[in-house]
């Protein structure tokens, strides 16, 4: 059930639009296109600061996001920030293919079709740190009683650490 959370179905109309963010807690995330044709637009965490990322707790959709952008890269206008200065990596999904979009990486999408696109987020060992965080967001999304949250507070800080220890001996 907690790896199922991590798989979204999406469908949607033609425009539909995704907002330029970063998923939470250091995930990666694969999008595999099951039906019509959906554009995604990637940008390196280097260009973080042109695109003027905030931290932001608002909910968008199902999800939280910490980090999103006020840039609209679909505008003509002022909210395009300074992102002609960036490097955009376009692709461009047809039925049947999948792109990886790795942590830390910002994203968005426009439907050029209705759409139905299934994503899974998942962490390696190259980004593994951040399961701890996503263990403690589920937690508070779940409300656990008094106990449970004792425990979950108790372990999380060993699993971290042991994490960072046996990246440091890697």
């Amino acid at each position: 059930q907690e790896l199922a959370a991590q798989d979204t179905l999406q469908f949607g109309p033609a425009g539909a639009v995704t907002r330029l963010h970063v998923e939470n807690n250091m995930a990666h995330v694969w999008h595999s296109q099951i039906q019509g044709r959906r554009m995604f637009v990637m940008f390196s965490p280097q260009e973080t600061e042109k695109l003027a990322g905030q931290s932001c707790k608002g909910a968008f959709g199902r999800e939280n996001r910490e980090w999103t952008s006020s840039v609209d890269i679909f505008s003509t206008g002022q909210k395009r920030g300074r992102l002609s200065e960036t490097s955009a990596h376009v692709v461009v999904l047809e039925p049947g293919e999948t792109v990886l979009v790795p942590a830390g990486w910002w994203q968005c999408s426009v439907a050029l079709e209705p759409f139905t696109t299934i994503s899974r987020r998942f962490w390696n060992r190259s980004n593994r740190l951040g399961i701890c965080d996503e263990i403690a967001r589920l937690s508070d999304l779940r409300e656990p009683g008094p106990s449970q949250r004792m425990r979950l507070e108790s372990q999380l800080p060993g699993l971290r650490e042991q994490i960072q220890e046996d990246d440091l001996s890697s």
